[in-house]
């Protein structure tokens, strides 16, 4: 009872570690092959660890089963016991004769649902999906984009964004997506209308480098009024600018005026200001020579007294 007790916990406890093995094999990449079968593939022929075609069966000397090598090596390095029988210490090998079945199975490709008819030995398979047609692979240029092998030729030259194209109207050479960015944005060449939707000829289609131009000279273009700089602050088409001039004289000598009185006023605000200033300053240097001639008294008197003292030594 004691033995078949402990073989119990045993046989868990590999059952345990062998579900979630298993459970890291279905969400990623296991050990065997990943292969579509022609015919259901034989038990014998897969790994009991990934769920996969055997990839270099290994046979345990405990039970008899096949892994893959590099399934059952896993279990090996973290001292497991074997996922099927329990037995905590068991040797295996490579078994050849049954590596070469494994790769004379007839599978399909697996790109078949795209319209891959390939079919051939298991032993081709990874050769096939090295130069398969519609596979699934990265842009080489870096776009991040992944298009089937036969496709990819005509998205680099057609319609992937990083590829090199010209502007069409200029000689400027970038990717495709900068080209896009540069043709709405920079270029000088970029045929364009006047915004102001003018009927003019010139108006209808010139460079975009020639709009600031148009733009200066254009009839339908909000300009502000010639005397704007004395408070006139209607804005009118260059087209009916003269006629607004002519018809506000009256308006524009009365604000010509304000602003000139104005204007003068300013000035002699200033001019005050700076005659204050000076007044100020003159006022200091009155003050300062005031106390330079003071000290030239004093200087005066120190050496007046300096020269009696040195006359009277002489004489006693």
């Amino acid at each position: 009872v004691h033995l078949d007790k402990v073989l119990m916990e045993s046989l868990e406890s590999s059952y345990t570690w062998l579900l979630s093995v298993l459970q890291k094999f279905s969400t990623g990449k296991g050990g065997g092959y990943d292969c579509n079968p022609v015919e259901p593939l034989p038990k014998d022929f897969e790994c009991s660890i990934c769920l996969k075609a055997l990839r270099e069966p290994n046979l345990t000397s405990c039970c008899g089963q096949h892994f893959c090598e590099s399934c059952i090596q896993r279990v090996l390095r973290r001292k497991k016991p074997c996922p099927l029988c329990g037995k905590a210490v068991f040797k295996v090998m490579l078994d050849k004769k049954t590596q070469r079945k494994v790769l004379e199975v007839k599978v399909q490709c697996g790109e078949r649902e795209k319209g891959c008819d390939w079919v051939g030995e298991l032993a081709g398979l990874e050769a096939h999906s090295g130069s398969c047609e519609y596979k699934d692979v990265k842009c080489t240029n870096g776009c991040g984009l992944y298009v089937t092998r036969k496709q990819l030729n005509d998205h680099l030259t057609s319609h992937c964004s990083k590829r090199i194209v010209t502007c069409k109207w200029c000689s400027h050479e970038d990717t495709q997506e900068k080209i896009e960015v540069h043709v709405e944005n920079d270029c000088e060449e970029v045929p364009t209308s006047c915004p102001n939707s003018c009927q003019d000829e010139e108006g209808s289609a010139f460079p975009r480098k020639s709009l600031k131009r148009h733009l200066s000279v254009c009839g339908e273009q909000e300009v502000d009024c010639e005397f704007s700089h004395v408070g006139c602050s209607t804005k009118v088409k260059r087209k009916c600018l003269q006629e607004h001039l002519e018809g506000g004289i009256k308006n524009h000598l009365s604000l010509l005026s304000s602003f000139t009185v104005s204007e003068l006023q300013k000035k002699e605000s200033k001019l005050l200001e700076k005659d204050n200033q000076l007044k100020s300053i003159e006022r200091k240097l009155q003050k300062k020579e005031k106390q330079l001639n003071e000290l030239k008294e004093e200087l005066g008197d120190i050496r007046a007294n300096q020269k009696g003292r040195k006359h009277s030594k002489y004489y006693y």
